[in-house]
């Protein structure tokens, strides 16, 4: 490193911490796709690609070590991809995955959804600040019920956003889908 830049020979010198990252990625990957904690089959992957980033560049640096323990001319350039990696993980372990975990947890709540829980469904634009329409008749909201709870029961992968909020219409009782 020369500079402060980053030049191919440099990149050539640690090709073995490269090479055990982007495999420990794709490992990391298909066994985040294989558990399946979000809906979305990206968002898995991309959870376990980066999860796998900072194991896959610690067992890069031992390879490195015990492969070209006389030259030390890549420190630099592994020292830069550390920080990186630890950057990146903890990036997706503290707030990639919580959010993950709360997109799931809605889905989950709107599944136990039943339509006596329901008083009335109002419709507002992307934004959330013009009303465009509502409903109060027990047969919409009863219609309603059963094919949000059939759809996320039965085809999550193909939800790809998804918000909703609740409202109590009276004091002190909460539907038993959001306790």
């Amino acid at each position: 490193m020369k500079n402060g830049q980053i030049g191919s020979m440099d990149l050539r010198g640690t090709w073995r911490i490269i090479v055990i990252v982007i495999v420990c990625q794709f490992v990391g990957g298909a066994v985040c796709l294989a558990l399946s904690l979000h809906h979305f089959w990206f968002m898995n992957f991309w959870l376990g690609a980066v999860a796998g980033t900072l194991p896959g560049f610690i067992i890069g640096v031992v390879w490195q070590i015990k492969s070209a323990p006389t030259s030390r001319a890549w420190i630099g350039v592994a020292c830069l991809m550390g920080l990186l990696a630890v950057i990146i993980t903890g990036m997706a372990f503290g707030v990639t995955l919580p959010r993950m975990q709360r997109e799931m947890a809605n889905l989950k709540a709107l599944n136990q959804l039943q339509d006596e829980h329901l008083k009335q469904i109002t419709v507002f634009d992307e934004f959330g600040k013009n009303r465009m329409t509502h409903f109060k008749a027990p047969q919409i909201l009863a219609a309603f019920a059963t094919g949000i709870a059939d759809a996320v029961g039965h085809t999550l992968a193909t939800i790809k956003s998804l918000s909703f909020s609740t409202h109590q219409t009276q004091p002190g009782r909460t539907p038993r889908a959001l306790q």
